[in-house]
Order: C-alpha cells, then structure tokens, then sequence
C-alpha cells in the first residue's frame, strides 16, 4: 500500500527528467580537457533548475491535494456522524410517537364503549317511567 500510495504521489516521469537534466548539467559541468560553452552550461543549468521549479510545484500541488483529501474525509465522517444521531433521534421520536398512539388508540376505544354503555343506558326507561 505504502508503494502504491508513493506512486501515486510521485510521478515518476517528473522525477525521471529531472535527474536527466541534473545529469546533464554536472556531466558539462565538471572540468574537462576541451572547455564546453558558458552558453550551453547556462542553457542546462537553467533547463535544471526551471525543472526543479516545476517539481516543487509539483509537490505543493500534491500536498494541498492531500490536506483537501483529508479535510473532504473528515468532512465526511462528520455528516455521517451527524446523519447517525439524526437516525437515532427519529427511531425514539417514532418509539414515543407510537406510545403517544397506542394511548390515543386506547383512550378513543375506550370512549367508544363508553358511547356505547351510554346509549344502553340512555335506553332504558327513566325512574320515573318504571315506577309508574
């Protein structure tokens, strides 16, 4: 996993052209018997370091990629976290809302038989008529 994740973090074809210029600017840089042009040191010295320019930002580039790929994970945890808790405030808010029926339910059949028991009642002939 390290490799894979070092790879993928380093180009290699960057790093490659780079120590090729770096190669090519010291092989013309080191004394030798035949003096080489000032012109094209300089040419190989400025190709070197505008690569190594381009490399550094390169690596800046990466290292922001990674600090918003770690804040997008944690942005991520966070509204997971958060739907979590969401999810388990709904499942009590339902739990009491079921009590608050089941009671509602109870409360309404038990005034059905109440409306029932006062229609038996209401009946039935009054005192009055039975004792007559």
């Amino acid at each position: 996993d390290d490799i894979i994740h070092n790879r993928l973090l380093n180009d290699e074809r960057v790093i490659r052209r780079l120590t090729r210029k770096f190669h090519a600017y010291s092989t013309k840089a080191r004394p030798t018997p035949y003096a080489s042009s000032s012109s094209i040191l300089g040419d190989l010295r400025d190709a070197f370091l505008s690569e190594l320019a381009q490399y550094q930002v390169f690596l800046r580039k990466t290292t922001l990629q990674c600090q918003a790929e770690q804040r997008q994970v944690l942005a991520y945890q966070q509204e997971r976290d958060r739907i979590a808790n969401l999810h388990a405030r709904n499942r009590e808010d339902i739990a009491t809302l079921k009590q608050e029926l089941e009671k509602a339910q109870i409360g309404r059949k038990q005034k059905i038989e109440y409306d029932e028991v006062a229609a038996k009642i209401n009946g039935l002939p009054t005192r009055g008529e039975l004792e007559k």
